[in-house]
């Protein structure tokens, strides 16, 4: 308002906005241990501590790769991933070398979809990656 880029109607709006927010944030982190809990007992989900080495590794790529907050986070090493960021292949199913280099030496395998199927691992993994 200083600057005299904002009018009061405006400061209003934003004000209430970032209280919104603050509460928001307020109640989503209340419920975290509860969500965590949650998360425990889903069949075929295991939640673990992330290892010195992994987190690591993890701002390693978040800095080499331009990673979201959210993608920094990832032991057999497989996941889905349906987030493009971190798929080692493109959109036509070429290979991404700056990610497969990263991955393949680790033995971390991605798949493309939930039922773990696609792409197939091969036979081998991660003995002989491709």
């Amino acid at each position: 308002m200083e600057a005299g880029k904002l009018t009061h109607a405006d400061r209003d709006v934003v004000i209430k906005a970032v209280d919104i927010f603050e509460t928001t944030v307020r109640e989503e982190l209340a419920t975290v241990d509860k969500t965590l809990s949650a998360l425990r007992t889903e069949p075929g989900l295991e939640v673990f501590a992330m290892s010195d080495s992994y987190l690591e590794l993890s701002v390693e790529m978040s800095f080499s790769l331009d990673l979201q907050a959210f993608d920094q986070a990832t032991a057999e090493l497989v996941f889905c991933e349906k987030d493009s960021d971190l798929q080692p292949w493109d959109k036509n199913g070429n290979r991404i070398v700056e990610l497969s280099e990263l991955y393949d030496p680790i033995g971390l395998w991605v798949y493309g979809d939930f039922d773990m199927e696609w792409p197939v691992r091969p036979s081998g993994w991660p003995d002989n990656p491709t």
